[in-house]
């Protein structure tokens, strides 16, 4: 087994912000924190502390995200408040 595990990358790195599930290193990819800190981390909804894109939008700076209609999870801007209940006209 040994000249086999030798041979292939196993990729045993874990290259995140926290040794956590998917979801907080999610949030912390777009807002560079995990949990408030008056709350218990992992939450993956009704966060609302700023985010990247507000600070970009908010700097003049123009951004896009962009997703399939299956969301399924992979945008963590849906984890915050302020998009799930901004209006189609917000930047947003």
């Amino acid at each position: 087994h040994y000249a086999l595990a030798d041979t292939w990358t196993i990729c045993d790195a874990y290259h995140a912000s926290g040794l956590t599930a998917t979801g907080p290193n999610r949030t912390y990819l777009w807002s560079g924190r995990i949990s408030d800190s008056s709350k218990d981390g992992g939450s993956e909804s009704g966060l609302t502390w700023q985010t990247y894109a507000e600070a970009l939008e908010k700097a003049g700076v123009s951004w896009k995200l962009y997703q399939s209609r299956d969301n399924y999870g992979d945008n963590g801007l849906a984890y915050f408040a302020q998009f799930t209940s901004a209006s189609a006209s917000s930047p947003l």
